[in-house]
């Protein structure tokens, strides 16, 4: 069977669109949809349910989806070992992060080590905490970036400490330094991810419960509403260094840092273009 249907399958059960597919994977919507048809009929069953909105995994492609990724994992990595026997001159290197960490740390990460292996290909697939450890854990991602909380037992490396600010729409007129606890008192803009372990750690440590009005899915939209006036929100520093301030940051009086790694599956270290970029930043 050939693997090209299996990252076609696996390109549609992230995005969950053919159409969305078809864009990342620079191929026909005809050839997307032509290709998941060919696979179910080679494996006798449907793998996705179509309605107009989009497609959703059946039962049957949920049950065989782990073992699909698997499968693609498991060559990716036979390829990056039969490019370490070419001495590194050629290879995929995937890197998971999220956006703030992609533009503070990722050029300094990567140049290093683009320096030493030029023809190395590097791709940097971004999303959220939840989305960078699952893809860590299905072999989707060689290394990622992630906080602290979401580490369970990968092998580590400390990057970075972000501090949380408190972002608040001018007009309110807020003091320069303010508690923690002004979150109960004004509308409060809350990620789509949540609830998650750091910031429900966060809440539970000083015991507040926020006003939540709006749940949004990025820190742009987070700050657009806050520009309009709509509330407050907590982000960290470092999302904040590329936007213009129609906002007030405020300095909390309670320190909430936010502790960046790089992570990565203990055997991915037996890869050595994944060696190599793991001892680089080791080193520095």
């Amino acid at each position: 069977m050939s693997l090209v249907k299996y990252e076609v399958f696996k390109v549609v059960s992230e995005t969950m669109s053919f159409s969305k597919a078809s864009v990342l994977l620079n191929m026909s919507q005809a050839a997307v949809s032509k290709s998941i048809k060919t696979l179910e009929e080679e494996f006798g069953g449907d793998l996705f349910i179509r309605h107009k909105q989009g497609v959703e995994l059946s039962r049957f492609g949920e049950r065989v989806r782990p073992e699909i990724l698997a499968v693609l994992s498991q060559n990716r990595r036979l390829e990056n070992l039969v490019n370490t026997y070419n001495n590194l001159q050629t290879g995929k290197l995937i890197i998971g992060s999220f956006t703030s960490a992609s533009a503070l740390l990722l050029p300094d990460l990567i140049k290093r080590y683009a320096m030493e292996y030029p023809n190395i290909q590097i791709f940097i697939k971004e999303g959220h905490y939840y989305e960078i450890q699952k893809w860590l854990e299905d072999g989707i991602i060689d290394i990622g970036l992630l906080i602290e909380e979401f580490l369970e037992e990968h092998e580590r490396i400390f990057l970075f400490t972000d501090r949380v600010k408190l972002i608040a729409p001018k007009k309110y007129k807020l003091p320069k330094e303010v508690s923690i606890k002004v979150i109960e008192e004004y509308p409060f803009i809350i990620s789509e991810h949540y609830p998650n372990p750091y910031m429900s750690r966060i809440f539970k440590k000083y015991n507040v419960k926020p006003n939540t009005r709006y749940i949004v899915k990025t820190n742009q939209t987070i700050l657009a509403f806050i520009e309009k006036g709509l509330g407050i929100a907590l982000l960290p520093e470092s999302s904040l260094l590329k936007y213009e301030t129609d906002f007030d940051i405020i300095t909390l009086k309670e320190t909430i840092p936010r502790k960046i790694y790089l992570a990565t599956k203990k055997n991915n270290l037996e890869i050595p273009m994944i060696k190599a970029f793991w001892n680089i930043n080791l080193e520095n």
